[in-house]
């Protein structure tokens, strides 16, 4: 359904079924992750992504984006945590579909423009866990292809949340000037995510860009707790670029 609507009606419909809860993430320097768009205290990135860094250098993402901030134990927390549940109504699933549906049709030129490369080949990060089916994440970002897809297994792991790229198996060598945009639903660590971008570069990928719908806060201890009660107040802006968080490049 998505897929029909134009750009002006994805965003009238996720402001009205979602406007109320969603946040657009926070992008400005030692109060966020460069990397991340987390809370931080005085840093430029997370401690994280900091460690991701120093395992992985260069070979991580070359751009990350998020589209809203998936806050623990309210609303827009339940919606990414429920929206893959085989008892989730379909509005939740209609929500992350709308995400994906802009994110994808709008703002793929976006990251496009900032790495100077055009996006070639895309794929969604499958679950680690096994589970069975289509993944809906997958279903949704099908329906706005950007190039050609990217077969990817998930292989058993006892540290889902370590970055290792033996965590995925690619399904083709991908030419050298290739750009691969990753699609994630939701980031916790980023373990998971950058995993996958190691397990691309091992497949021959140039560049890969890294889009998650959510970025996954905890609020029970500062600095994210002030965070979310001082800086996430202005309305959801649907529209807003999920890669500077703001204006499209």
């Amino acid at each position: 359904m998505t897929g029909a609507l134009s750009p002006q009606d994805l965003a009238a419909a996720l402001s009205a079924h979602a406007g109320g809860y969603l946040r657009n993430p926070v992008r400005e320097r030692r109060v966020t992750c460069q990397v991340c768009a987390t809370p931080v205290d005085g840093f430029d990135i997370c401690y994280p992504c900091r460690e991701h860094r120093l395992q992985a250098g260069r070979f991580l993402a070359d751009a990350v984006g998020f589209c809203t901030y998936a806050i623990d134990g309210r609303q827009s927390g339940h919606l990414m945590y429920g929206y893959k549940s085989r008892l989730s109504g379909p509005t939740h699933r209609s929500i992350v579909s709308l995400l994906v549906g802009l994110a994808l049709t709008q703002h793929t030129s976006c990251v496009a423009k900032l790495r100077t490369c055009p996006v070639t080949h895309w794929t969604t990060v499958p679950s680690l866990n096994g589970r069975p089916g289509e993944h809906p994440l997958h279903q949704s970002a099908a329906v706005f292809p950007q190039g050609t897809e990217v077969p990817v297994e998930a292989a058993t792991t006892q540290n889902p949340r370590g970055l290792s790229a033996t965590h995925f198996r690619i399904g083709q060598q991908l030419p050298p000037s290739s750009h691969v945009l990753v699609v994630d639903d939701t980031w916790v660590s980023g373990g998971h995510m950058q995993s996958l971008v190691l397990a691309l570069r091992e497949a021959g990928a140039a560049q890969v860009s890294a889009l998650a719908i959510a970025r996954w806060l905890k609020p029970d201890r500062d600095p994210t707790r002030e965070f979310v009660r001082t800086r996430l107040t202005p309305d959801f802006q649907p529209l807003a670029c999920p890669w500077t968080s703001h204006a499209c490049p």
